[in-house]
């Protein structure tokens, strides 16, 4: 009868939704056969195939949220994303400790096979984004089937954070800051014990609280830790950051905010201090410090 999608995209700190509800009505009436959800995964990547895009996989805290939303739709008689309890999809998915950068819904009812569904979904431009959107990497589907024989269908889809070695990280994020200065014209920056203790007590700080903080939970900023542990600055200033999986594009954010620029891009820094800490749902947290000390006793 009527499928609906749903997505939620949250890049950095940021989260942007977008809903949309489409009546299709299916018009065949006949019990629904067995229905195999591990087909329903099969018909969603023939789809991402034809669009050369790589396929899902499943997941099975994904299935999870999507047996419990389409079970509670049936219960209650009623297609729709949001819950009895009020929860959305976004909700529903981390309740199953789900931890994603993006996460989307698509809803059905009165389809009587994966093939129906999977046809009335395709022909429906939301939910067609949704299958068809590069970034999701796994699913997990499910169809609760009332007593009268009316199916509710639900496909959660979503990108889990990454696992990031900070061995391998922290580098790469140096090699991409001294790429950038190097294009214009900029001298390398090298680490700095005390900078760089500053910047992980920072990053450490951050994760623990799931959020940018100005300073930490003593009171003191990054930069004036650093002085207060010896670095003797004759210039300091820092870059932060959330949600940054990839080092280039954590440079690439900097550069595209004036303030962020000019600090990464100085021509008064010579030193730097990175700092890196993923809190418990896999979010990693970037502080960076730049230094300028007074004299070479500074080292």
């Amino acid at each position: 009868m009527n499928p609906s999608a749903h997505k939620i995209v949250r890049p950095l700190a940021a989260i942007l939704a977008g809903f949309a509800v489409l009546a299709l009505v299916a018009a065949d009436t006949p019990k629904p056969k067995k229905i195999d959800m591990a087909r329903l995964l099969e018909l969603h990547n023939k789809e991402r195939a034809a669009a050369k895009l790589p396929p899902l996989k499943f997941n099975a805290k994904l299935e999870a949220a999507a047996k419990a939303h389409a079970k509670d739709m049936a219960d209650h008689d009623k297609m729709t994303h949001d819950g009895s309890d009020g929860s959305t999809p976004a909700e529903r998915v981390e309740r199953q400790k789900y931890h994603f950068q993006t996460t989307g819904e698509n809803v059905a009812q009165g389809q009587k096979s994966d093939e129906k569904v999977m046809e009335a979904w395709m022909d429906s431009p939301h939910h067609k984004d949704n299958i068809l959107k590069p970034e999701f990497t796994e699913m997990g589907a499910a169809c609760y089937v009332t007593d009268d024989g009316m199916p509710f269908w639900v496909v959660d889809f979503g990108t889990p954070w990454p696992e990031i070695d900070p061995a391998k990280a922290v580098p790469a994020l140096l090699d991409a800051i001294n790429a950038a200065r190097a294009e214009e014209k900029r001298p390398a920056l090298k680490t700095h014990p005390r900078l760089e203790s500053a910047a992980s007590h920072h990053a450490k700080a951050m994760a623990d609280a799931g959020e940018f903080l100005k300073k930490d939970p003593d009171g003191q900023a990054p930069t004036e830790r650093a002085q207060r542990e010896g670095y003797p600055a004759r210039a300091i200033a820092q870059n932060d950051a959330i949600g940054q999986t990839d080092p280039q594009k954590a440079v690439a954010s900097w550069l595209k905010t004036d303030t962020s620029r000019d600090v990464l891009l100085g021509k008064e820094y010579s030193d730097i201090g990175i700092g890196l800490a993923v809190d418990k749902k896999g979010i990693p947290y970037w502080s960076v410090l730049f230094g300028k000390p007074r004299s070479a006793r500074g080292r």
